[in-house]
């Protein structure tokens, strides 16, 4: 697909961003990085809705995942 070969078994996850080929091995390790961003961004947005500016929430938060 587009140039990229998928093997069986392998998992394709896609979204508005884009889409992934994730091998078998590596998915719970895709999914443990993707959770701790998706923390991350939620504490971003929290820090920008309580009135920090958007540069100071990410300073707050710390560097992504």
């Amino acid at each position: 697909i587009g140039g990229v070969s998928i093997a069986a078994g392998e998992v394709v996850f896609g979204d508005h961003d884009g889409v992934v080929v994730i091998a078998p091995g590596q998915l719970d390790a895709v999914i443990e990085k993707a959770q701790a961003i998706q923390r991350w961004e939620h504490e971003v947005h929290h820090l920008i809705a309580a009135g920090r500016a958007a540069d100071q929430a990410h300073q707050e938060a710390g560097p992504m995942p």
